[in-house]
């Protein structure tokens, strides 16, 4: 009786400090808004979106990317998106080599046992690669790499990929 009193202060608390506020126009909060009337505390993490398939727990933690020799000597290398789906743009440098790695994707949540990511092009540049020079993917549960094929890619040319990955 006693667990269960306290568990019914804990909620009257929660509610006292927690209000959800209904309005209709688009300046004003929504009822999917959140607001917070006094102190909120987390004592965890605050995720932004949807898990992906609740096997990678993507929530939409940014990834890092780092170049490899693929990519050239002094490449720049960019990732904007989550471990599920985003962009990849890479400028090369000089002296990109073939057959090599042109970057790391290292997933922010690794997946429980695979990860199976898609590319596709996303500019003109990216699209024009030849067939022996286009990237392709390679999963783990940690990262993916992008690789060039045996022609590898041109020096100083900015190459964008869109990104999509699932797993399990």
């Amino acid at each position: 009786m006693k667990l269960y009193l306290k568990m019914w202060a804990i909620l009257a608390v929660c509610l006292a400090t927690i209000t959800v506020a209904l309005a209709t126009d688009q300046f004003t909060w929504k009822p999917t808004d959140l607001f917070v009337k006094r102190n909120l505390y987390v004592a965890g993490h605050i995720y932004q979106g949807v898990p992906s398939d609740g096997a990678a727990n993507a929530y939409n933690i940014a990834p890092q990317i780092a170049a490899g020799t693929g990519a050239g000597t002094s490449p720049t290398v960019s990732i904007v998106g989550s471990d599920v789906a985003g962009l990849i743009t890479v400028t090369t440098g000089s002296l990109p080599a073939t057959s090599a790695v042109i970057a790391t994707v290292t997933f922010g949540s690794a997946y429980k046992t695979n990860s199976f990511p898609d590319l596709v092009p996303a500019n003109a540049a990216t699209q024009a690669l030849v067939a022996s020079a286009q990237a392709y993917p390679v999963g783990s549960t940690a990262n993916f790499t992008l690789n060039t094929g045996s022609t590898g890619l041109a020096a100083t040319t900015t190459y964008k990929w869109y990104y999509q990955v699932s797993g399990n």
